[in-house]
Order: structure tokens, then sequence, then C-alpha cells
């Protein structure tokens, strides 16, 4: 798990925008309240990330960088695929993460980024 972190905090460190990791977390919290059983929320989510990735309709509620971002995680970073009949995710860290793990990550990765934001934020000019 600590590795799949060091990946997304070097990914946001380099500029890229954390909505993408609300987005992430705003689609697990509403499939997990929904879904009961964790096989049918992770191909579900994997589903929903996936189509999110491939949709052209995010401009109403994201920004231009948001949406570089998120398609930049959801591609290149966690490698969201579909073989024709799974979604999955490729990338050989995040691939062996349970769901829950995965959630646990992503929440502690935006924990981080949103404390070192704030630390800044206290910097004196």
């Amino acid at each position: 798990m600590l590795k799949c972190q060091k990946i997304l905090l070097d990914f946001f460190e380099r500029g890229n925008s954390t909505k993408s990791l609300e987005v992430i977390l705003d689609i697990y919290d509403e499939i997990r309240c929904l879904e009961m059983h964790k096989k049918t929320a992770e191909e579900k989510l994997f589903r929903v990330l996936y189509n999110i990735k491939e949709s052209r309709g995010l401009d109403s509620i994201l920004e231009k960088q948001d949406i570089k971002s998120l398609n930049l995680l959801l591609d290149q970073v966690l490698e969201i695929r579909w073989d024709g009949e799974d979604f999955y995710i490729k990338n050989r860290h995040f691939s062996k993460l349970t769901l829950d793990e995965l959630h646990r990550v992503l929440i502690e990765t935006m924990y981080l980024m949103d404390k070192e934001n704030t630390d800044v934020e206290k910097l004196p000019i």
C-alpha cells in the first residue's frame, strides 16, 4: 500500500489536481452505499471509472485541468482497462489491492495532500 501511496503522491506533487481524487472517492462512496457485495461493487467502480475516462461530458462539472488530471490518473496511473469482458486495474501495484485497501490509499493520499496544502498556506509571507 505504501508503494501505491508514493505513486499517487508523486503524481499530485507534479501539479496534478486533487479534484480527481475527490471524484473517485465520491463515486466509490455512492457505489459502496448501494452495493453490499464487494466483488459487484468493485466491478461497478471500475466500469464507471473506465466510462468516465472515455467520457466527453465532464466539462459541465470539472475544470479543464481537473479533467486532464482525472484522465491521467485513470489511464496512466491506475491504468483502468477493459478487456471486452471485465473492467480492471492494470497497474501492477494497485491491482494487488482489495477495494477497501484502494479506498484507504486514496483517502490517505487526499489527507496528506490537504495537510501539505494547509501547511504551505500557514507559511508567513
